[in-house]
């Protein structure tokens, strides 16, 4: 049996290639600032207001930046307060329209990243991008199409939109978007215009006036709108009582396989599951932390708030950055109700509760 021989000058390049690469980088920085060996980075090259409560940012990622379908979203890194935060956004450009990405943010009242990107985020700055992901797509002939959008989970239907614009196939594609109120509506011209550049393709906004019960979406009102709406390909976006309610619906209508939902809210675990679980105590293991659990919120926002910095990203059960390991105790899934009881069980920390005393990897 031979045994090969690496000559000399093979360690000495590999030594120079380490020795240099970060140099190197450095140099490549200062021509590109996207420039990046292993990251995809990206440049905000312009950020336009979309109402009193959203903006969209135009991005310009490096090379590395691998592309997306229609309907995905994106995780974003962030530089805040010199801690590196990241958020996932869903993409609101479509995905032939070249170098040039676009994501739009909503203001939410207590959101750290949001409030960043509204109040303090400029044209120049570099942020990190991760790989685009989600299931919130359609098929490459998906025949009718019906998008059900409830606030903010418009932007990536109107990724949709354009993408099937683009491809002459919106002539069949209908769009509803609720909103609480008239001011909340974005991309509002944008589609109008669209219907009149498309015929067939129809946009229909309702204002729901906040909360009243007699303006929800209803299979009633959708059969309305759109009285074929159980026989087209259906997605649905928006906060978790929207669409909770568009499930409903569809499955009612028997036509639950024709829907593919997105929701950005996951709704409260019932209280009585909950009973009890006030002052357990959690373990953090590899950052030595504890904190009592206050028996309602995730365990991503208590272990923030006792000091630990747990990888995270949408921070509503959707991207998975957030997963780890269970070590003991029993939790539960705020958005299924399915409960982990079992030790060294894979968990997302952004929407379990402990019922128990728990010990996570974290």
């Amino acid at each position: 049996m031979e045994t090969s021989v690496f000559p000399s000058n093979v360690f000495r390049t590999a030594a120079r290639r380490m020795l240099l690469d970060r140099p190197l980088e450095g140099l490549a920085r200062r021509a590109s600032r996207t420039w990046s060996a292993a990251e995809v980075l990206a440049e905000v090259v312009a950020i336009r207001e979309e109402g009193p409560r959203a903006k969209t940012l135009v991005l310009a990622p490096n090379a590395r930046w691998a592309g997306f379908r229609a309907g995905q979203y994106v995780p974003v890194t962030f530089e805040v307060n010199g801690v590196r935060t990241t958020r996932c956004y869903s993409l609101s450009s479509a995905p032939h329209e070249g170098a040039r990405l676009e994501l739009t943010v909503a203001r939410h009242p207590q959101g750290k990243v949001s409030g960043f990107v509204h109040d303090r985020l400029a044209v120049g700055a570099v942020v990190t991008l991760g790989e685009a992901a989600g299931e919130l797509t359609l098929p490459e002939r998906p025949g009718p199409v019906l998008l059900l959008a409830g606030g903010s989970g418009i932007t990536p239907l109107r990724s949709h939109v354009r993408a099937l614009a683009a491809r002459g196939a919106l002539t069949e594609a209908v769009l509803v978007h609720d909103v609480r109120e008239e001011g909340a509506l974005i991309f509002a011209d944008e589609l109008r215009a669209l219907c009149n550049e498309h015929p067939g393709f129809r946009y229909v906004p309702r204002t729901t006036n906040g909360d009243d019960p007699n303006a929800r979406l209803t299979a009633a009102r959708l059969a309305e709108i759109v009285p074929d709406f159980a026989a087209r390909t259906a997605l649905a976006c928006g906060p978790g009582g929207f669409t909770g309610a568009v499930e409903r619906i569809f499955a009612e209508a028997g036509a639950s396989a024709r829907l593919t939902t997105e929701s950005f809210t996951p709704p409260a675990v019932a209280p009585a599951t909950l009973e009890g679980s006030a002052g357990a105590e959690v373990t953090l293991a590899r950052s030595g932390k504890r904190f009592a659990s206050d028996g309602r919120r995730n365990l991503l926002v208590q272990a923030e708030e006792a000091g630990a910095r747990p990888k995270s990203g949408c921070r509503m059960g959707i991207c998975h950055t957030c997963t780890c390991t269970k070590k003991r105790g029993a939790v539960v899934n705020l958005l299924t109700g399915k409960v982990s009881t079992e030790p060294n069980e894979a968990i997302q920390l952004c929407v379990s509760a402990a019922l128990s005393e728990v010990d996570l990897d974290v």
